[in-house]
């Protein structure tokens, strides 16, 4: 049968917290939830992301889960963007420590991603007024040029839309 998904969106990194969850859409493969979330993301503060993840809502039980994507602080801060993201079915691969990934780790983690192929996609509107995107900018170089404190910790504001989902795999 069809599933009754909703998303459930946090924000990990530091400060780490829920954002909300979407009202669960019953029957369906194709749910539509057109639901916003807001959050402020320093500008001054490195890393960050947040993570959607897409649950089928069972009765009795613990709910499945039908997917996940990540979308870092780049991605967010970047302006006015719509899209469809591809899910994945575990968390993306990081280095040893936090690092960055090795030629080795990057092909382990490419062949892990084809085996835990995309479980379908999810349509997102990411929006940042474009003055954030420059700050944003003006943050990553302000060592060089010294700008103020001020600067430094303006807030972007960020919105997600969950627009809608396609081709969830089937709950089992």
């Amino acid at each position: 049968g069809k599933g009754d998904p909703y998303v459930v969106a946090d924000w990990e990194g530091w400060s780490a917290r829920r954002l909300g969850k979407t009202k669960t859409k019953y029957n369906t493969d194709k749910p539509k939830w057109n639901h916003a979330f807001e959050l402020s993301v320093p500008l001054q503060r490195p890393g960050g992301r947040v993570k959607l993840e897409i649950f089928d809502y069972d009765a009795i039980g613990a709910d499945d889960l039908l997917g996940r994507v990540s979308l870092d602080r780049r991605a967010l801060l970047s302006g006015a963007d719509e899209r469809w993201v591809k899910l994945q079915d575990r968390p993306a691969p990081r280095g040893a420590k936090g690092k960055k990934l090795t030629k080795k780790e990057k092909r382990k983690a490419a062949e892990a991603a084809e085996k835990g192929a995309a479980t379908g996609e999810i349509h997102l509107r990411i929006s940042c007024a474009p003055q954030i995107a420059a700050l944003t900018a003006v943050a990553a170089r302000a060592k060089t040029l010294q700008r103020t404190q001020n600067e430094l910790n303006s807030l972007a504001a960020v919105e997600i839309d969950i627009v809608r989902c396609k081709g969830l795999r089937k709950a089992d």
